[in-house]
């Protein structure tokens, strides 16, 4: 999950990240709760939900081939996150 995140990110640079838990919610989904330390100097609790699907778009969970997505775009997440104090 580190490197599908930090890959996610990449319009929005990641200073730093903390995967705090990962919820397996079904075979090809999941729940990611993350802190994350972003370029724009603000850190942020958030949720990030991912699926595993083909280029088609279908859930494959593992071990079939394919690769996990982010659900949203980086700055839903961004914009929903819960703000935290500086370090």
């Amino acid at each position: 999950m580190r490197s599908e995140t930090r890959r996610a990110f990449e319009p929005f640079p990641l200073i730093d990240f903390e995967i705090r838990a990962i919820h397996h919610d079904t075979a090809a989904a999941g729940t990611v709760l993350a802190i994350l330390d972003h370029s724009g100097g603000q850190r942020v609790s958030a949720e990030l939900r991912w699926v595993r699907e083909n280029a088609q778009v279908h859930p494959r969970p593992e071990p079939m081939p394919e690769q996990w997505r982010l659900v949203f775009q980086p700055r839903v997440f961004l914009a929903r996150a819960t703000p935290l104090p500086a370090k």
